[in-house]
Formats: structure tokens, sequence, C-alpha cells
């Protein structure tokens, strides 16, 4: 996969991608579990740039084989795999509106939630 693909695919720039490699740009909490679900590598290790190792998340060493099955998984993801992300991300959103209640932000966040799915 070219960094202009593995770019477009984390929504970032290959010259973020570079970036990143090379060891001049930290990964983000938030990057490193894009990157985590589209390779599988381990999101803990990502942030810690060179310093990290390259893990799977269960802490066994990574594989190309786990980037082909993962790519194979999101191209054509099995029926249950597609029933639990959608479970989590019920769950996610359920807890981000509850919490949205208590601070007296439910409308906002309502809907800034169903304004982000309708961008996709």
């Amino acid at each position: 996969m070219s960094r202009a693909d593995f770019g477009s695919t984390l929504a970032i720039s290959p010259e973020t991608v570079s970036s990143i490699e090379s060891g001049r740009l930290k990964v983000s909490p938030t990057l490193a579990r894009r990157i985590h679900f589209i390779t599988g590598a381990d999101p803990n290790e990502l942030v810690k740039g060179v310093d990290g190792k390259l893990l799977r998340s269960k802490g066994r060493a990574y594989a190309a084989v786990e980037f082909r099955r993962r790519q194979r998984d999101q191209t054509a993801p099995p029926r249950d795999y597609v029933e639990l992300l959608s479970q989590n991300a019920a769950s996610a959103l359920r807890s981000k509106l509850l919490s949205a209640v208590n601070d007296g932000r439910f409308a906002a966040i309502y809907l800034k939630a169903l304004e982000a799915i309708e961008k996709l």
C-alpha cells in the first residue's frame, strides 16, 4: 500500500505518513486507534513513536499477514464483525449522550453526532 493510499484511508496526507515514519511527528491517540483499526498494530506502541515496538494488540510480534487479514476484513467484512462494530459504535454513542445529559449538553451532542453520521 502506498503512502498516499494509507494516508487516504486514515484521512491524513502522505506527507504526514512520511513524517510519522521518520519520527518527525508523533502519533496521537486518535490516529493510533485509526492505524490500529486498519493494520492491527498495537495503538499503545504506536504513540511511543520510534521507541515503540511493532506489535499486535495482544503483545505478539506484528506480521504482514495481519495487515492482509485486516485489509480483507475491511473490504468484505463478515456480518458478525459488522454487527460487533455497530454495537461498539452504538455503545460509545449511548455513553456520550448519557454523559451529555449530566452536562446539560444533550441536544448539542445529539445533533453533532447526527451531523457527523450524515457527512459519511
